[in-house]
């Protein structure tokens, strides 16, 4: 019996599409942690700010983007 994992549904492109939207996460929170240490001050309460503020739009996004690609591949009949 083949191993399930929660990409196993997904298509090559679907799943190059949900590594980039991995690596944009990855790079927002870089940026938000970096962003946090230049104001040692308030360290928490700016890298929570910022990195909430890129991840949910990025969230949003990425899923309408794996989404979009399955929604042409059924209009195709693929």
């Amino acid at each position: 019996m083949e191993e399930k994992t929660f990409m196993s549904g997904l298509s090559i492109e679907q799943q190059l599409r949900m590594v980039a939207v991995d690596l944009v996460v990855l790079l927002e929170l870089f940026v938000s942690m970096w962003f946090a240490s230049r104001h040692p001050e308030q360290l928490t309460g700016m890298f929570f700010k910022s990195f909430l503020a890129m991840l949910a739009p990025t969230i949003v996004a990425g899923y309408y983007i794996v989404r979009g690609s399955r929604a042409r591949k059924s209009e195709t009949g693929a």
